[in-house]
């Protein structure tokens, strides 16, 4: 089914119990990731690590919004009464590389898979909104750094490929002690789920594919602006093809890594990637959602998704861009809803 949402579509209050992460598993930090990402801007400072610096994170601009207008509702800070506990964790991939993770909420878990080369931080925005989408927190959420960003380790240089990737998510969701969540991909992200409800079914309950596609070859190119922007690794290029509307603003969401190798790596993972044949046999209830002008990946790699997915709903939004869900508003309400198998 393919559906055009009205962004005036409205907000509902989820519900749902879940497991907690066990205790022994997590070093706790009481803190919010906008107080760790205060925290590693310092560090950073000393350690020079590339892939914050220079940025300023949404949690610092909590109370911020673009100027020149009223603040939305979608941009109001969605805590009730404090920001929520994230818990630092480290995995162990199959091949001994650390893989840095944070969980906050108690519910059904579900665990949000960042884009090429972005460390976990680009997910602060949605992931407080999924975790606040009412008064109380009725999710688990699972938020991560792929190797090679942010706190997780650089590995061996052919362990970059989104089927690999996939089996990284294995090891945090063992690791957490989480038998199967909500996967949640956004472009790149999107991709290594594909591989994770391909290859480990039994670990996916609902598969959200954002802005993503089954692979490259398989449907229109993005256009020569976003390719430059997206291989140059300046935020403030790729913001203006991300975002729908103040990129200036919401560039502080595209935590990329700053080292032009892992970058490089990335981008080859993602370019490689090539699930169109074994698409049919992802058997779960899948949402795919995209920007109708997002020129990172064009529109029609999402209808080839829904085409080849069988129990697949497309919803595109009208004009909305490539971080259609980053962003908040109209992408996270819906996902939200979806994962509470409410119609969307």
């Amino acid at each position: 089914m393919l559906r055009r949402l009205d962004v005036r579509d409205r907000h509902r209050r989820p519900s749902g119990v879940g497991k907690r992460v066990p205790a022994a598993a997590e070093r706790r930090s009481r803190a919010s990731l906008g107080d760790r990402a205060r925290c590693a801007d310092r560090d950073h400072s000393r350690r020079q690590h590339p892939a914050l610096l220079g940025a300023v994170h949404p949690a610092q601009r909590r109370h911020d919004h673009p100027p020149g207008r009223a603040q939305r509702p979608h941009e109001r800070p969605v805590s009730v009464g404090v920001p929520p506990l994230w818990r630092r964790a480290d995995a162990t991939a199959d091949d001994g590389s650390t893989l840095a993770y944070w969980v906050a909420g108690e519910g059904d878990p579900v665990i949000l898979i960042a884009g090429q080369a972005v460390e976990h931080a680009s997910w602060r925005i949605a992931a407080e909104l999924l975790l606040h989408s009412g008064e109380t927190a009725s999710r688990q959420v699972i938020v991560f750094d792929h190797r090679g960003t942010g706190d997780s380790g650089r590995g061996s240089a052919d362990r970059y490929e989104t089927r690999l990737f996939a089996r990284d998510l294995v090891a945090i969701l063992d690791h957490a002690g989480i038998e199967r969540a909500d996967v949640v991909g956004h472009s790149m992200g999107g991709r290594v789920a594909q591989w994770l409800a391909i290859d480990a079914p039994e670990r996916v309950r609902r598969l959200v594919l954002v802005s993503t596609s089954a692979g490259d070859a398989h449907g229109a190119p993005r256009t020569a602006a976003a390719e430059e922007a997206l291989r140059s690794g300046d935020r403030a290029r790729i913001a203006r093809v991300f975002f729908t509307k103040h990129p200036e603003w919401f560039m502080h969401l595209l935590a990329i890594s700053g080292d032009p190798n892992i970058r490089g790596r990335h981008f080859r993972a993602s370019r490689r990637h090539d699930a169109l044949a074994d698409l049919h046999s992802v058997a779960g209830p899948t949402l795919i959602l995209h920007g109708g002008a997002d020129e990172l990946a064009p529109v029609d790699h999402a209808r080839l998704l829904h085409d080849r997915i069988a129990d697949a709903e497309l919803v595109v939004v009208p004009e909305a861009r490539h971080g259609i869900l980053l962003e908040g508003g109209p992408g996270a309400r819906i996902v939200g809803r979806f994962l509470d198998g409410e119609p969307v």
